[in-house]
C-alpha cells in the first residue's frame, strides 16, 4: 500500500509562493527547496527569489566538471563548453571565463571562455613592453607569460571589444592589460610618455616591499573606473585607462594604498592570515581578510571586512573603515580570487543581524604543473562576530586536478 503524501507537500503554489518571499534570507530559501520536488519548483521560480540568481560553484576536473547549485543543494554534472583539463582563473557575469587551456594550439594557451554558448576569445601568449637601452636606442620586446593566476574584465565581452581584461601573472611583470586587437599584453606605464620611451618599472609591483598579489577586481564609482590589485602586504594600487593618440592602451597606475590607515580595531586573527580578497559591493570597495582555524577548532575561522573610504580624502590618504555585522546587513559575499561578488537581499533584512559570507578553499597561487587543487575548505559563514563558525553547505571536494574551484555567475 503507498503511502500517502504529507499535507503540506500538497500547498497551493500561491500559498508557498507568499511564504517564500517573507523568509528573511536565501539561505532559509535553500533550506526550504530541499523538503521536496514541489517545493524545489516553487522555490525556483524567480518571483519568490529574495535576491537575484546566486552564482553556481563550478567544479572543474578532468574526468568530468560538474557545478553546484545552492538552491536545493544539488551537483549536476551536464555542464557544456568545458575544455578537458582547463584551469580556470577568473570568472564575469553572463557565463564568462578567464582560462587556461591544456590542450591548445602554440599562442593559444588563454582564453575567454563562454560556458552558455561555447564562445572562445583567445588571449596572447606574450607581453610587450617598450625599452630603452643604456645606448639610449628604444626597442620593443616580448616576454612569455609564465601563467594567468587570477583576472577580471571591465565590462562583458562584446563585439565593438569595448572592454578590458586585468591578469595577475608571472612574467616580467605580475600584472598586464588587453583589450581587443592587441597582439601582446601591456604592462602598466605611468604615462604616454613612459610608454614612448622606456618601461616604467616603478610603477609594476614587485615581490619585495609590496608583497605578492593576491587579488584583482574592476571597481566603478560614479564616473570612475578602475583595476585595483591587492597585495599580500596590504597595497592597494589602482591602474587607470589612458586615451593613447595612437589608440595603444595605455593603463596608469594612480594610488598606492597601506591598509594600516584603517579605522577601528584590528583584532588578531585566530591564526595566520591566509588569504584577502577584493569585492566590489555597489559603489563599495571591500576587502576580506581570511585567517586559517586552529587544529582545536577547525570549523572556526576569523575574517573581518574593511570598506573603502574615499569621501573627502586626498587620493594618497585613503584610508579603510573596518565593517561591523550591521553594515553587512543584507550582504551576500562569495569569496574566491578572481571570482569575489557581492548581492543585496532585501527580503526581512531587519531579522539578520549580519551578512552571509560563502567561503571556497584559500591555497596560494599554484604553478601551471600543479595537479592536485584543494577543495575541501569550503562552506558559509554567518557574518555576526569575528571567530566565526563555518557551516559546510557546499561540497568539500574530491580535490581538482587541473583547476581551483570557481564560482559561476551565470
Amino acid at each position: 500500500m503507498a503511502m500517502a503524501s504529507p499535507p503540506w507537500a500538497s500547498l497551493n503554489e500561491n500559498i508557498l509562493g507568499d511564504i517564500f518571499r517573507s523568509l528573511p534570507s536565501f539561505t532559509d530559501l535553500a533550506s526550504a527547496s530541499q523538503v521536496c520536488r514541489d517545493w524545489r519548483s516553487v522555490a525556483l521560480q524567480r518571483e519568490n527569489h529574495p535576491l537575484p540568481a546566486l552564482p553556481w560553484l563550478l567544479m572543474p576536473s578532468t574526468a568530468s566538471t560538474s557545478h553546484f547549485r545552492l538552491f536545493g543543494r544539488t551537483t549536476h554534472h551536464a555542464t557544456p563548453h568545458v575544455p578537458v583539463g582547463a584551469r580556470f582563473c577568473g570568472s564575469f557575469p553572463g557565463g564568462w571565463f578567464v582560462v587556461a587551456l591544456r590542450q591548445a594550439p602554440p599562442g593559444g594557451r588563454y582564453a575567454l571562455l563562454n560556458l552558455h554558448s561555447g564562445e572562445k576569445i583567445a588571449l596572447p601568449d606574450n607581453m610587450g613592453a617598450p625599452v630603452k637601452s643604456s645606448t639610449g636606442i628604444q626597442h620593443y620586446s616580448t616576454y612569455a607569460v609564465v601563467a594567468i593566476h587570477a583576472a577580471a574584465l571591465s565590462a562583458a565581452p562584446t563585439r565593438d571589444g569595448a572592454y578590458i581584461v586585468a591578469a595577475i601573472t608571472s612574467s616580467q611583470t605580475n600584472i598586464a592589460f588587453w583589450r581587443p586587437g592587441m597582439a601582446h599584453w601591456s604592462p602598466p606605464l605611468h604615462t604616454e610618455v613612459d610608454r614612448r620611451a622606456s618601461w616604467a618599472y616603478k610603477m609594476i609591483p614587485t615581490g619585495t616591499e609590496d608583497g605578492f598579489m593576491e587579488d584583482v577586481v574592476h571597481y566603478r564609482r560614479r564616473d570612475l573606473e578602475r583595476f585595483c590589485v591587492l597585495t599580500s602586504t596590504e597595497r592597494l594600487f589602482f591602474y587607470e585607462p589612458v586615451n593613447a593618440t595612437d589608440g595603444t592602451l595605455t593603463m596608469r597606475h594612480t594610488v598606492r594604498i597601506r591598509m594600516f590607515h584603517a579605522v577601528g580595531g584590528t583584532p588578531a586573527g585566530p591564526g595566520e592570515l591566509v588569504a584577502r580578497y577584493l569585492v566590489v559591493s555597489g559603489e563599495d570597495l571591500l576587502i576580506v581578510r581570511r585567517y586559517a582555524s586552529l587544529p582545536f577548532a577547525p570549523d572556526r575561522i576569523g575574517l573581518h571586512v574593511f570598506r573603502l573610504r574615499e569621501e573627502g580624502q586626498p587620493q594618497d590618504s585613503c584610508f579603510w573603515r573596518n565593517c561591523s555585522s550591521l553594515e553587512l546587513r543584507g550582504q551576500v559575499l562569495f569569496l574566491g580570487r578572481g571570482c569575489s561578488r557581492a548581492y543585496t537581499y532585501t527580503t526581512a533584512v531587519h531579522r539578520h543581524p549580519g551578512g552571509y559570507i560563502y567561503l571556497l578553499d584559500a591555497e596560494r597561487f599554484r604553478g601551471l604543473t600543479a595537479v592536485d587543487f584543494r577543495c575541501s575548505d569550503t562552506g558559509r559563514c554567518d557574518y555576526r562576530h569575528f571567530l566565526l563558525q563555518i557551516r559546510r553547505v557546499l561540497p568539500r571536494g574530491p580535490a581538482s586536478d587541473c583547476s581551483p574551484w570557481i564560482w559561476f555567475f551565470h
